[in-house]
């Protein structure tokens, strides 16, 4: 029985896994069909991740976000990854 209960402690623990990133924020983005959330994050490497983010994104602040990733499906550009935003802190480098 504690064999099952373990399993599905891990199962529910790496599902919702959260992610914490670093870069900068760019609004206002556009994508062939409005396949977009219209919000990146650039990071330090330069590698640009999509965010889905509620509140108002001022390009080029530093922030810190910590979320879910998941993915979307579209007609256009295919299957791609979104980090759903639950926190969004500014910091500085």
């Amino acid at each position: 029985m504690k064999k099952y209960i373990f399993i599905l402690m891990l199962f529910f623990s790496c599902k919702n896994s959260s992610t914490t990133l670093r870069g900068k924020l760019q609004g206002q983005m556009m994508a062939i069909g409005g396949e977009t959330t219209g919000k990146i994050l650039i990071l330090e490497n330069g590698e640009r991740v999509e965010i889905e983010f509620e509140g108002n994104v001022e390009s080029g602040q530093t922030v810190e976000v910590k979320g879910e990733f998941y993915q979307k499906q579209g007609p256009e550009r295919g299957t791609r990854k979104i980090l759903k935003v639950k926190e969004l802190k500014e910091i500085s480098f």
